[in-house]
């Protein structure tokens, strides 16, 4: 009969469902055991980048690089870990201030070393979200540069009689 044959498709659509949302639960599950264990390591690899930038006999731009990289190798971490991320930029910009590095050199020795780790990792999203944000810092630059000519030519147009032109 019809519902026989309806609750028996329904029964085989639940078990599915039960199936696909308890294989779903453990994915989740062992992903969230993955980054906590990636957060571990990653926050040992950040102790050891404090150890080193406080040892000023073993603080160099080799190996705080060097301790960079490790840090960058062990993985990439979700956003649940945003406070192990910084602390690293904070510690790894404390280094380059000890070695005097400008800001554009070390700004430059980082985007480099972060692109390395993302191609070793053959991370081909990663190195197009690094792209795109590139892209949206000139594109934002151009626009600042277009505003300042703008602002430029509008006060060289005048001939001085502009109230506002001979207050400025």
């Amino acid at each position: 009969t019809q519902k026989k044959e309806g609750d028996r498709v329904w029964s085989e659509f639940r078990a599915a469902c039960d199936h696909f949302f308890q294989r779903m639960k453990e994915d989740r599950k062992a992903y969230k055991a993955k980054q906590k264990d990636l957060a571990a390591k990653k926050m040992e690899a950040v102790k050891e980048l404090q150890a080193l930038v406080g040892d000023e006999k073993k603080l160099s731009k080799k190996t705080l690089l060097e301790a960079a990289k490790k840090y960058r190798g062990i993985g990439r971490l979700g956003r649940d870990f945003q406070k192990t991320e910084d602390l690293f930029e904070e510690t790894l910009q404390q280094g380059f201030d000890k070695l005097k590095m400008d800001r554009m050199e070390a700004s430059k020795v980082q985007f480099e070393q972060k692109l390395e780790t993302l191609n070793a990792q053959g991370d081909e999203r990663g190195i197009e979200r690094e792209r795109q944000q590139i892209r949206r810092q000139l594109d934002e630059a151009h626009k600042e540069v277009q505003q300042l000519e703008n602002n430029i030519q509008f006060f060289r147009s005048g001939k001085g009689t502009n109230p506002l032109i001979k207050q400025v």
